[in-house]
């Protein structure tokens, strides 16, 4: 970037790109598991079920009442509509913001 002060306006904010050195978008994404077709692909009853949770990674926990625990990662290809970011943040080198973007 060069010596000479550039600037990006948007409404009342006006951030200088001196000390810009991160932009960070955040999106919006679903994910969703379908609990009978997994049943029936790993062969156990919905009843059987004693906890459901979604750890780290997208990844779908099942723990059986038999003491079994299932893992089904989420299918994550082609999930997020990346046409528009939900929020924009614009950092310096020390994680400092700079500036911030909200969309509707």
């Amino acid at each position: 970037m060069s010596k000479t002060s550039q600037r990006v306006t948007k409404g009342e904010i006006t951030m200088s790109l001196e000390n810009l050195n991160t932009i960070e978008a955040k999106y919006d994404t679903t994910i969703i598991w379908d609990i009978k077709d997994i049943a029936k692909r790993k062969q156990f009853k919905i009843k059987d079920i004693k906890k459901v949770y979604v750890g780290k990674w997208a990844r779908l926990f099942i723990e059986l009442k038999n003491g079994e625990t299932i893992i089904e990662d989420a299918d994550t290809d082609n999930i997020t509509d990346f046409k528009w970011s939900l929020h924009d943040s614009f950092l310096d080198a020390d994680c400092n913001v700079l500036d911030e973007q909200e969309h509707c």
